[in-house]
């Protein structure tokens, strides 16, 4: 039975997620058992292994891209290919209404922690940007129009639950958590 108080939450989540008007997902929506991947022939159990993973999401993402416009970012433990910038699953410009969407899946940044220090991971993703790692003419090419640049560094979901929703018109962030 629902409460009038399960029903503020529900109507408050219904509002919420009828605004969200695309989805990118940022690396690692598949990952396999290292197991299976031993370099010898596979029994069937590790086909199995194998492909269930890649089911599951792939029947995830086909509800998820009905409802809504859906980019995947591969990520190292997605079956893409392994050069950076590894192209989007479904390639789209990301240019949404005035905003023009640039981002990895992480493999930068978790190199940079490998072999650097910072206070954060948001901390390298700032650094890729000024050092003209991840934009090689910004800051240049950024700001004669008064565009500005906002950051946003996404934890693991997971390990964290956490999705984030940046809002288009204001560039504010917003997480909904959930359970893992």
């Amino acid at each position: 039975m629902l409460h009038g108080s399960h029903l503020g939450t529900i109507g408050q989540e219904q509002k919420m997620t009828s605004q969200i008007v695309r989805v990118v997902i940022a690396g690692n929506s598949v990952i396999i058992p290292h197991s299976v991947l031993n370099g010898q022939a596979l029994t069937p159990e590790d086909q199995r292994k194998l492909t269930e993973p890649i089911k599951e999401v792939d029947i995830l993402l086909t509800q998820l891209a009905a409802a809504v416009p859906l980019d995947i970012m591969p990520g190292p433990t997605d079956p893409a290919n392994s050069f950076l910038p590894q192209q989007f699953w479904r390639f789209s410009f990301m240019k949404m209404k005035k905003i023009r969407f640039l981002g990895t899946s992480g493999q930068n940044i978790d190199d940079l922690d490998k072999y650097s220090s910072a206070q954060t991971k948001l901390e390298f993703v700032e650094r890729t940007l000024r050092w003209r790692h991840l934009a090689p003419t910004a800051p240049n090419t950024l700001g004669p129009e008064e565009q500005e640049v906002r950051l946003v560094c996404i934890p693991r979901f997971s390990e964290s639950g956490v999705a984030v929703m940046v809002s288009f018109n204001t560039q504010s962030c917003n997480l909904h958590y959930f359970k893992c």
